[in-house]
């Protein structure tokens, strides 16, 4: 982006010159969603204009679902959360989401490694996550998916802030 803005913008016709003003604007906010926001705010244009935003995680791009929803501002990034893309606005994703991801999992799980299959039982799927905006990202997703499929059904979420494979070490009795 910053090449392009330095070359005039965008060459639509393909004269050489820039027929299409490109601002290339640049915050590093150590994905703190406060530095986000003020980095927002003083980058949004006064007037409506097309933007596009390019960030790198799922909760900055979960954050600007709603302001995005109705405006010419449009996000991208590597984050793969679906709240972030749902209810629709103009995020774009170059991968699945982490609720397909999970689903896909689950479902492949059930149709090639459990012993149970084909018995005419139900599986029970708990969710163990993160107690974060992209941890909780996949649950409402698998649940429908289970519901849809009728393969699985969603029993249990628990969050957690940290894992038992964060422990540096473990203390014996």
């Amino acid at each position: 982006m910053a090449w392009i803005a330095e070359r005039g913008g965008l060459d639509i016709d393909g004269d050489g010159k820039g027929d299409v003003e490109v601002k290339y604007k640049w915050a590093e906010f150590g994905n703190v969603d406060a530095r986000f926001m003020s980095a927002y705010k003083r980058f949004r244009p006064e007037t409506p204009k097309p933007t596009i935003m390019e960030m790198w995680s799922s909760p900055n791009q979960e954050m600007m679902n709603p302001f995005s929803r109705g405006t010419a501002s449009y996000a991208m990034g590597s984050g793969f959360s679906d709240p972030q893309l749902y209810p629709p606005a103009w995020n774009y994703m170059d991968c699945w989401s982490y609720g397909e991801s999970a689903a896909g999992a689950i479902e492949y799980y059930i149709d090639n490694l459990w012993a149970k299959k084909g018995k005419g039982v139900k599986a029970k799927v708990a969710h163990l996550t993160w107690d974060t905006a992209y941890g909780r990202a996949a649950n409402e997703p698998t649940k429908r998916h289970g519901e849809k499929t009728g393969k699985y059904e969603v029993i249990l979420e628990r969050f957690c802030t940290m894992m038992p494979t964060d422990q540096k070490s473990w203390v014996s009795s």
